[in-house]
């Protein structure tokens, strides 16, 4: 071999080692550059996550904060709902300020005002409720709208937004409501329009050969019973009357004595039994389209001021 052959060699080779090099520089700088983008990713995606844990916790306290000042008032002022937005938790590298960053809060109740700048209803005539424990009722609704904005120390921002309604329902829309037990036991003919309310049991019971007629939406938060009055006399005596209940507007069926809730008094057995058909959830829901209802099918009991 020549020596301009070994030198030519030596040079292939020499170019060889510096493009292998150039590669493996190449790989090296995007490796480490899909690193470092994924690195930021990530920190980016957990600013944000942990800006949205922060936003949420300062719409829960809120919420609570509102809730707890309508259990010892359910008519507030503006002053004392403001109140609530100066007290935002504290969450160590997060702040609750206005979006972008810019003047203002982040923490706030927002509602329409009346004349006097305090929260108004949406209606003053009322509105229907259509959902719920007070659903057929009328009530006086008033709207919040909660808005908290967290933003972290490294610029990631979340926005939550929360409505809330209160309603208040004007107690006489009841015929009759108790907080205790209820008892109709008439000896003649007793027909009562209005709707029945109680947050204890409702004993149901008519005199011999008479008939009660309960002709609107009757709820009993505990039970509905027919084999006994409150004071444990039993119906087979003396009290074996009809008692119609309505199925739907002016159409009425019979609620048997061994109908209720309960197959006796308070503690006996619910009336599912295999000779009962239909059962009183059947009844209930089915047969009385929920005008009769006690705990089980969906009375709740109502806390009224």
């Amino acid at each position: 071999m020549t020596a301009t052959s070994r030198g030519d060699e030596s040079g292939m080779a020499l170019l060889t080692t510096i493009m292998v090099m150039l590669l493996m520089s190449g790989l090296m700088v995007a490796f480490f550059a899909a690193v470092m983008a994924d690195q930021r990713a990530n920190g980016i995606d957990r600013d944000q996550t942990q800006a949205y844990a922060a936003a949420q916790a300062g719409l829960e306290k809120l919420s609570s904060d509102l809730a707890t000042t309508f259990e010892t008032d359910f008519n507030p002022t503006a002053v004392q709902i403001n109140a609530l937005t100066t007290h935002p938790p504290v969450i160590p590298g997060f702040s609750f300020i206005a979006p972008g960053g810019v003047a203002g809060s982040g923490y706030g109740i927002t509602f329409v005002t009346d004349a006097n700048g305090n929260p108004a209803p949406m209606s003053n005539t009322g509105t229907p409720i259509t959902s719920g424990a007070y659903q057929g009722f009328t009530g006086i609704i008033t709207q919040y709208t909660i808005t908290t904005t967290a933003r972290s120390t490294g610029n990631a921002e979340v926005r939550l937004r929360r409505v809330l309604e209160t309603v208040a329902v004007p107690v006489f829309q009841f015929g009759v409501f108790g907080n205790t037990d209820l008892s109709f036991f008439a000896g003649p003919d007793f027909d009562f329009g209005g709707r029945i309310q109680t947050n204890g049991n409702l004993y149901l019971a008519e005199g011999d050969g008479n008939t009660l007629t309960l002709e609107d939406k009757t709820m009993a938060a505990l039970d509905v019973i027919r084999t006994q009055l409150s004071n444990g006399y039993l119906t087979s005596t003396n009290y074996t009357g009809t008692v119609n209940m309505e199925k739907t507007p002016g159409v009425y069926r019979a609620l048997a004595r061994n109908e209720g809730s309960l197959v006796g008094g308070p503690g006996t057995a619910v009336n599912e039994m295999p000779s009962m058909n239909p059962g009183w959830t059947s009844l209930s829901i089915g047969t009385y389209a929920g005008n009769i209802e006690n705990g089980k099918t969906g009375a709740k009991v109502l806390n009224l001021p």
